[in-house]
């Protein structure tokens, strides 16, 4: 029996073992296949590492250059630079390099010499990283030199706004359909998510699974090789990002209203501007968007709902049943008594923190939490927007945040994320015990936020806020008459208009920035009380404007330099402080550069022109338009006269006192009372001869001014102006005493002219004694000095040095011809060289008077070069009284009482020319 059984055996044996190759073999099978997939795969790894390590390497032997029609993505960040440091003016740049950067490049490319090529070559790059890492550029100084904004711009050189982040998150400009798989209709400007074609109204993003299509503006990303449109991050095999202020995601493809989020499982829908919140409680973002499956972040300006107590932006209510207190300007209401906050987060349930910009993946993908949770954090931190690189609306708030809390001084913060930017996130994260990695993580922005929450701000009650009002009411931005502590409207409105006057961020906070620039102001060395070399300076600009009116402007800012900053400040729409700060100075220098000056060429210059001719300060035959040296040297020689600040300007002070001249009664063709007593002391002086003047300043005048003026050094105008008229009267006034040297010629052993007896030194002595006597004894207001008294030797040059050492007015020499007795007559001399107009009034004048009541012939008036004509100081004549060899006057001259006749005929002749009263 027991062999029997061994046949049934074998039989099953050979049954049940096909069965079991078989599975051994289809198991096999799929282990095999399963290796070689994955060997393929190592393999296309390995491949793909490979040539991406010898794309790298090439890359890194290849010199960086971008020139005009390239793409690239650090075209993006050098565009972004160069907006940065003022030479373009990208707020949203794009990976192209169109002409607006070439115009840009070479703008950089000239102002820091290096060759203008407009090629971005790697000279340039480095120049531009090593300014932007120095951080001590002046954009404005950059702007003013390029002119950007005149630059052509191409379409492809910008974008606008939109961020899409996610390695397969295609974004959709407004307009245009995403096509995927399963060909999803998509709205408008609309993307639609999801394996299974769900629909998205505008502003939502449309997604498939492989290789969807987009129109113009849109990003078409598949499962492999997507491509993201300039300034995008691609992330997540099933994680789009929504057009700004929206998200359509989740498995089951919510449709979301248009600036709307939608998210979680259940599909929840938002109104608009609202966030519609999950199970687990998102916070919110100021301008961000909330990103997974349970983690939105909602914008700005809403009102976030939650169960425990969200805060609301300032201006928006929050409601609580308890009665809070609101804060100035904001009503508290509602359920839990929330307090509103500016930038404060809503927080739901469990508040998970999720990065700006990033999106927290669906069920499919979730591991364990804390696996999760690490994932999100080190996902977030490598795609967020706010960046190096980046440009969205969020860089610029975080500037101006960064700015206020003191990290950053750029004067008009833009879009982009530049080198400056990262390193005041770095300083602050280092100042704050963050990791310092340069991007605006959630830790950095919720910190900046509670160090912003600290700045004095409306609502806020603190000493500080006291000290704050005090300064604002010193600098004249408000007039609190009894500061407190309470941070309100005014107080607000204060700041505000210090922020805008000096350039800073205006949002009514007393951020590190306003207060810092209020101590720096209150600490300006140009204020009441102090001394500083710029003070001299800037009374002579004020002068310059009319606002002062200081003879010789020192060092000291005193009490009237003071009103006169703050009259300037009034009259030009800044606070009145009284203070010369920056703004101030920057104003006055702007008003200072309108006044003609060298350089300058206007209207106002050919006027100027014109009435400096009339003046006799210049003499332009045809005055132009331009300000040139002839001009400025004329405009000197102005202020210099009429005792103004000598700067060759033509300044306010300059300008007024032009026109007060050329506008004086005292000029031809001009009626005036005073007229007349010019003409007399004019009279006096020996510059006119009229008999009997009158009110009328006609041509005879005008041109015994100009001669006055001439011979005092003075621009002959014509016009008897301040100036001539304190010369003339101080010339006038001398001539109470006015002082006559009298010299009569040769003596002792120079006899000089003989004839029949007689010499002429003894003639002369006796002629000039007689003349002596009779000016102090009949004339009143005169002195006397002669060079001899007695039968004496003089020097020639001692002679004219005697009357130069006193102080003589006049000098007269007295003497005798001499010829061939035959020759007769009288004439007179003075010198030959450059003489004065009263020289030759004072020749015609005491010679005209002489020789015609002399019987004798008028042999005329001469000039020679004589010795004491020639070193004399003053006015000087010499008298020839006849030939002392002709007979017939020899005889007049023998004759005592003719020499008196003589001598009573030129102290006459004197007295009428210096208009001397007799006693």
């Amino acid at each position: 029996m027991r062999k029997k059984w061994i046949p049934f055996l074998l039989i099953i044996l050979l049954i049940v073992s096909p069965f079991s190759s078989v599975s051994e073999v289809y198991a096999m099978d799929n282990k095999q296949s399963e290796s070689s997939e994955e060997n393929s795969e190592n393999v296309e790894d390995n491949k793909t590492g490979a040539e991406q390590d010898v794309l790298i390497d090439e890359l890194e032997s290849e010199e960086l250059i971008f020139q005009l029609g390239d793409e690239d993505e650090i075209i993006q960040e050098l565009k972004g630079n160069l907006t940065e440091l003022g030479f373009a003016t990208l707020d949203n740049p794009t990976n192209y390099f169109g002409l607006h950067t070439k115009k840009s490049v070479i703008a950089f490319q000239e102002f820091y010499n290096l060759e203008d090529t407009g090629i971005a070559d790697e000279d340039t790059l480095e120049k531009i990283e090593d300014i932007l890492s120095e951080g001590s550029f002046e954009r404005d100084e950059h702007l003013e030199f390029s002119k950007p904004e005149e630059f052509e711009m191409e379409k492809e050189e910008t974008e606008e706004g939109t961020e899409a982040e996610g390695e397969e998150s295609p974004e959709a400009e407004e307009g245009t359909e995403a096509e995927g798989e399963e060909s999803p209709e998509a709205e408008e400007g609309t993307e639609a998510e999801g394996e299974e074609s769900p629909e998205a109204e505008e502003g939502t993003e449309a997604e498939g699974e492989e290789s969807p299509e987009a129109e113009e503006g849109m990003e078409a990303e598949g499962e492999e090789s997507p491509e993201a449109e300039e300034g995008t991050e691609a992330e997540g095999e099933e994680s789009p990002e929504a057009e700004e202020g929206t998200e359509a995601e989740g498995e089951e493809s919510p449709e979301a209203e248009e600036g709307t989020e939608a998210e979680g499982e259940e599909s929840p829908e938002a109104e608009e501007g609202m966030e519609a919140e999950g199970e687990e409680s998102p916070e919110a973002e100021e301008g961000t968007e909330a990103e997974g499956e349970e983690s939105p972040e909602a914008e700005e300006g809403t009102e976030a709902e939650g169960e425990e107590s969200p805060e609301a932006e300032e201006g928006m209510e929050a409601e609580g049943e308890e009665s809070p207190e609101a804060e100035e300007g904001t009503e508290a209401e509602g359920e839990e008594s929330p307090e509103a906050e500016e930038g404060m987060e809503a927080e739901g349930e469990e508040s998970p923190e999720a990065e700006e910009g990033t999106e927290a993946e669906g069920e499919d993908n979730s591991e364990a939490d804390n696996t999760k949770d690490v994932q999100v954090q080190l996902f977030s931190t490598q795609s967020s927007n706010l960046q190096k690189g980046t440009s969205s609306e969020q860089a610029k708030k975080l500037k101006e945040d960064l700015k206020s809390l003191g990290y950053l001084t750029l004067p008009n913060p833009n879009n982009y994320y530049g080198v400056q930017t990262e390193n005041a996130v770095k300083a602050f994260q280092k100042d704050n015990g963050l990791e310092q990695s340069g991007i605006a993580d959630r830790k950095t922005l919720d910190q900046i936020k509670k160090q912003l929450n600290r700045v004095p701000q409306k609502g806020t009650r603190t000493g500080e806020v006291k000290t704050l009002k005090e300064n604002l009411n010193r600098l004249g931005f408000t007039s609190f008459p009894n500061p407190n502590n309470y941070f309100g409207v005014q107080t607000e409105k204060g700041v505000r208009e210090f922020q805008k006057q000096f350039g800073l961020t205006v949002n009514g906070m007393a951020d590190q920035a306003t207060l810092a620039k209020i101590e720096e102001v209150l600490n300006s060395p140009l204020q009441s009380g102090k001394s500083n070399a710029s003070s001299k300076e800037l009374k002579e600009n004020l002068k310059s404007l009319g606002y002062l009116n200081l003879a010789n402007p020192n060092n000291f800012y005193g009490v009237q330099t003071a009103n006169a900053v703050k009259a300037f400040q009034k009259d030009n729409g800044l606070a009145q402080s009284g203070i010369a700060d920056e703004v101030t100075l920057d104003k006055i220098k702007t008003e200072v550069n309108k006044v003609p000056q060298k350089g300058t060429s206007t209207e106002e210059v050919k006027n100027l022109k014109e009435d400096l001719n009339r003046l006799g300060f210049t003499s332009f035959p045809n005055p132009n338009n331009y300000f040139g040296v002839q001009t400025e040297r004329g405009v000197q020689n102005f202020q210099r006269q009429f005792g103004l600040t000598v700067n060759g300007i033509a300044d306010q002070a300059t300008l007024a006192k032009i026109e007060e001249v050329l506008n004086s009664s005292l000029q031809s063709g001009k009626s005036n009372a005073s007229s007349k007593q010019l003409k007399e002391n004019l009279k006096r002086l020996g510059y006119l001869n009229l008999p009997n003047p009158n009110n009328f300043y006609g041509v005879q005048t005008a041109n015994a001014v100009k001669a006055f003026q001439k011979d005092n050094g003075l621009a002959q105008s014509g016009i008897a102006d301040e100036i001539t008229l304190i010369k003339i009267d101080q010339e006038v006034k001398k001539l109470t005493n006015v002082k006559i040297f009298l010299d009569p010629g040769h003596g002792a052993h120079d006899p000089g002219g003989q004839g029949y007896g007689l010499n002429e030194k003894d003639v002369v002595l006796d002629i000039a004694l007689e003349t002596e006597r009779i000016l102090t004894s009949k004339y009143q207001g005169v002195e006397v000095e002669m060079s001899r008294r007695s039968d004496v030797f003089v020097e020639l040059t001692e002679r004219a040095n005697h009357a130069n050492r006193w102080g003589a007015d006049y000098f007269v020499s007295f003497h005798n011809n001499a010829f061939n007795g035959s020759t007769g007559g009288f004439e007179s001399y003075i010198y030959n060289g450059g003489v004065s107009q009263e020289t030759r009034n004072r020749q015609n004048d005491i010679h005209s008077y002489i020789s015609s009541r002399l019987n004798v012939s008028d042999r005329g008036q001469k000039s020679a070069n004589f010795n004491v004509l020639r070193n004399t100081d003053m006015p000087a004549i010499l008298i020839e009284y006849l030939f002392i060899d002709n007979f017939t006057e020899n005889a007049l001259l023998k004759s005592d009482s003719y020499k008196k006749q003589l001598a009573q005929y030129t102290a006459d002749a004197i007295a009428q020319s210096y208009n001397l009263k007799r006693r």
